[in-house]
């Protein structure tokens, strides 16, 4: 069973429907109540930040040209008064619209359309 499934794995990883499995074009809105600006994005987990997008009122919502290999990424934006804020473990594969949250009490997430 194991090496059924070990066969499986190694068929579908070279095969065209992984390898169109990639990060693409999206947009990306802002619920977190405030201004975002500085908007930078990075594989997630580490790597060098490359901008995103300069900055994104409240409720504002900004299309993303964007094409990676890869689909897990942070991404990071400066708030008013200095402070930063970091989602992790973005996925921008097969997405159209991804929404950045945060309530006043810090906890931040995610939606994806």
């Amino acid at each position: 069973m194991t090496r059924a499934l070990l066969f499986l794995g190694l068929l579908l990883a070279g095969s065209p429907l992984m390898a169109a499995l990639q990060a693409g074009n999206f947009t990306i809105a802002n619920q977190i109540g405030q201004p975002l600006s500085n908007l930078v994005i990075r594989d997630f987990g580490g790597g060098p930040w490359r901008p995103l997008t300069g900055s994104l009122a409240p409720a504002a919502r900004q299309p993303i040209t964007f094409t990676d290999d890869d689909c897990a990424f942070d991404i990071r934006a400066d708030l008013p008064g200095g402070q930063q804020v970091t989602w992790s473990g973005v996925n921008l594969c097969d997405v159209r619209v991804v929404t950045l949250n945060r309530r006043a009490d810090g906890t931040i997430w995610v939606d994806y359309d």
